[in-house]
């Protein structure tokens, strides 16, 4: 009998042997599966994160350069506009000097779209305001014109023409360049902030 119990011995004991032996490559199989399931996870978090990170890099740099072009095109048509104002109703000024002409709707409309989609407010509003002192100085020429106009037709004109040059030297016109000045600065200052 002696030899039985040894041989169940042996058999248990490797039994157990075998069992643990399962057991401990079951757990570490296991444990193994999550790390590498947590290693996966991280790299796929980090690789979204990666992507996310670079699209967000991406869509800014393409909104820095619509509002760089913008501002660009702002102060290209204030400086047509510029000149039109330097040339319209000077005290002193030649015959045949051209006159140059406002910027159509068409590209006033235009700028202002961009303006409105890509400017700040403080640059809107800067615009605006320099909008409605050209607008001011337009309108006058355009009384200044309707009274010379009628004038020459041998008629007396019902405009104050003395009135509204003075309220064009002294007036609107360095309010428009107080105000092209403003736009310029606040334009200035959001690019340098970029």
């Amino acid at each position: 009998m002696c030899s039985v119990n040894t041989i169940m011995a042996l058999l248990t004991g490797g039994g157990l042997a075998a069992l643990g032996g399962l057991v401990s490559g079951l757990v570490s199989n296991w444990l193994g599966r999550r790390r590498d399931e947590r290693r996966y996870e991280h790299e796929a978090e980090q690789t979204e994160r990666r992507h996310e990170h670079e699209w967000r890099m991406s869509y800014e740099q393409r909104r820095q350069e619509r509002i760089v072009r913008t501002y660009e095109e702002v102060m290209d048509l204030v400086g047509r506009v510029d000149l039109w104002v330097t040339f319209t109703r000077q005290f002193f000024q030649m015959a045949g000097d051209p006159k140059p002409e406002l910027p159509t709707i068409e590209e006033q409309a235009r700028v202002q779209a961009l303006l409105d989609v890509h400017g700040s407010p403080v640059v809107r509003e800067r615009y605006r305001d320099w909008r409605s002192a050209v607008q001011e100085l337009n309108l006058a020429d355009q009384e200044l014109r309707a009274a010379e106009r009628t004038e020459d037709r041998g008629r007396s004109s019902a405009i104050d023409s003395a009135d509204i040059w003075k309220r064009i030297g002294a007036d609107i016109k360095p309010r428009v360049e107080e105000r092209r000045q403003r736009l310029a600065a606040s334009i200035s200052e959001e690019l340098d902030r970029r």
